[in-house]
This record gives C-alpha cells, structure tokens and sequence, in this order.
C-alpha cells in the first residue's frame, strides 16, 4: 500500500512540474509575440478592435477586355450620286441628334432627276386616259389587240420609271408629293440619320462627292458594348444577365454593363471564349478599342470578413492581428472573396469572439517590423 501511494505521489509531482514548465515557458515566450502600444499610439494610429461578423459579399470573376462598337452602333453617310460639297455644319468629335443637318450638297443633276420626275407623272395621266380608252373599244371589237397591248406597255413601262424616279428622290431626302415645277432645287441636305457623335470624316466645301463616298461616320455610344475574354476553365460561371463593373485604362472611373451572350466556342490559342456585355451607363469618355479590366458578378453569399484596413499581406501570406489587451499578436490567415473593402476569412472557427483589429493593420505591422528589428 506503501508503495502506491509513492507512485501516485511521484506522477502527481511531474504533472504540476509539466504544468508549471509550461506556464513558464508561456510567459517567456508571449511577451516576444505582442506588440504594446500605449493608449495614445492606438488613438493616433486610428485603431480600432472588433469581433469577426457576418457579411454578405459578392463573388466575382476578374477579366479583360476592350470597348467595341456594334454593327448597328455605327452608321456611314454617303450618297447614291455624285455631289459638291456646299456646306458643312458639324465636327469631329460633336454629339448630334437624330435629324440634325450635317451637310449641304450641290449637283445639276438634282435638277434633271426632279425634271424628269415632273414629265413622267405628266405623261402617265395622258397615257392611263389613253389605255382606258383602247380598252372600252376593245370591248366593242372597234380596236386591235395590238393597239390595247401597245397602249397597255407604253403605260406600264412609264409607270415604272415614274415609280424609280420617285424612290431615288426619297433616297435624296427629296419628298416627291411636294415636287413641281416652281419647287425645283439642285441642293440636297443630308440630315444625322442616328444620335450619336462624328467619329470620321474626310470632305471640304467644294469637293466633289463620287457616289458612295463617305460623308460622315456617326458612332452611337448608347450601343457601346464590352468585348470580355474569359477563361475557358470560368465560362460555366457566366450567365446572361449578370452585373458586370468596369474600368478603362484612360480613368478610374467605374462603369457598369449586363451580361448578353456568350461565345460558344473556345479560342485553341489562348483557352478563351468571349463574352458580350451591353453598357448601361456609357459616356462620351469611352471610345471603341479601349482596354477594360472588368469584374462580373457572379453572385453573393454571407461570410465571415473584416474590413480591408484589418488585413496585411507579406511574400504572398496574409495576416491580421488579435487585441489581447495586453498587447497584438499577428496571426496567419487565408482569404477569399474582397468586395466594397471587405477582405472574407476563410476557416474563422479559432477567431470568432476573440477580439480583431478591424482598422490599423498596416500600423501594427510596421511598428513590429521594427521591433524586430
């Protein structure tokens, strides 16, 4: 009985000496890992404690991208004749409406297409009488077939041309019904056929227009849209109708757009599928072909996360710091999503209730790098 109560007594002893080494050990060592600060250096650096909350952040995919005008974005004014140039009434880089007049054009040959216009709408009355009459005596057997058939070709082929003529001076932005022969005019203007701003043009007063030269080119910003590249290995996380926010390389200024189509083919050289997005808010600032770097907004879910002023990163690790009262200690950490200056905490199960450094990292940092030191 003796003897147990000996052994008993001997492992009773090594358990306090294991205790009270380790509580020596912890008081050696925790004084190496705290930074103090008094409580007017907290207050000057402007740091501030809190517990790790919930907060519900959005997930999104980083990409590029470039500015692109569509196809019915753009629009070239020219004319399906040949014209002199009489006036100019825009410049480059000038917003303009709808309807708005851009230019003046000059040709004698205005004068003769409305001539003619006028002769065949004469000549068409005469021979619809004529027609008319070959045929009521063709119904009395008192004329030939031959004269109602030449009657009935002379009228239809006029009727033709007065037809064409009457499309080429609506081409012309001439309104036929009110073209006689006190109305004649060799000027045309040509009106802005969209809203939009000059992106192009190459003509001076009195040069001569040959038929489909460019006048203007007008650029709809309103139909400006994202060209986006995104990895082959994300496209499933793309889906029409998604938020998408955006910078240029000219400004930090951010515009948004939505998501609209997806490629349905992956580029062999560099793993890629482009992706469309329609801009809601553009300006007169973008410009066709300026690179973007763009985020998508894929979705949102509640996580732990702590303001972007709490975390420091060092060779690739990231970091933030744990107010104990006595002192901040710096503790490793992995993050995820970073969205409206929030930083997510990935596995936060050891630092929820503890007490975290939510602004003032970077201070805390630098003054235990010189201690270390």
């Amino acid at each position: 009985m003796k003897k147990y109560i000996t052994v008993l007594m001997i492992l009773v002893l090594a358990a306090c000496q294991g205790k009270l080494q380790e509580e020596a050990e912890e008081a050696t060592v925790s004084p190496a890992n705290l930074l103090s600060l008094s409580d007017d250096q907290i207050d000057l650096a402007g740091i501030v404690s809190g517990k790790l909350e919930e907060k519900e952040l959005s997930d999104v995919l980083n990409c590029n991208g470039y500015v692109r005008v569509p196809p019915r974005g753009q629009v070239t004014v020219s004319l399906p004749v040949e014209a002199y140039v009489r006036e100019i009434n825009f410049h480059w880089g000038e917003k303009v409406t709808k309807g708005d007049l851009l230019a003046v054009m000059e040709h004698p040959d205005f004068l003769k297409l409305q001539q003619e216009f006028i002769q065949t709408g004469n000549n068409l009355v005469l021979l619809k009488e004529d027609l008319e009459r070959q045929e009521a005596l063709a119904r009395e057997n008192a004329a030939s077939k031959k004269s109602l058939m030449r009657a009935r070709t002379s009228y239809e082929n006029t009727l033709a041309r007065h037809t064409s003529l009457r499309e080429q001076l609506r081409l012309l932005g001439l309104n036929p019904e009110t073209i006689n022969v006190n109305s004649l005019q060799s000027r045309i203007n040509i009106h802005a056929p969209i809203s939009g701003y000059i992106s192009h043009h190459d003509i001076k007063i009195g040069e001569l227009m040959h038929e489909g030269d460019p006048i203007v080119e007008l650029v709809d910003i309103a139909r400006l849209n994202l060209h986006l590249v995104v990895y082959g290995k994300d496209i499933s996380r793309i889906q029409q109708g998604q938020q998408v926010e955006f910078t240029t390389e000219a400004q930090d200024k951010l515009y948004h757009g939505v998501i609209h189509a997806k490629g349905k083919a992956i580029d062999p050289g560099n793993r890629s599928v482009d992706v469309h997005a329609h801009i809601t808010d553009p300006d007169a600032n973008l410009l066709s072909g300026m690179y973007v770097k763009a985020q998508v907004l894929i979705g949102s879910s509640k996580v732990y996360a702590i303001p972007e002023t709490g975390v420091v990163s060092e060779g690739g690790q990231s970091y933030l710091f744990i107010n104990k009262g006595n002192g901040f200690s710096k503790t490793a950490i992995e993050t995820g999503l970073q969205k409206d200056g929030f930083v997510e905490i990935l596995s936060p199960e050891s630092l929820l209730g503890k007490n975290i450094v939510l602004a003032g990292a970077y201070y805390l940092n630098a003054e235990m790098t010189l201690e270390e030191e």
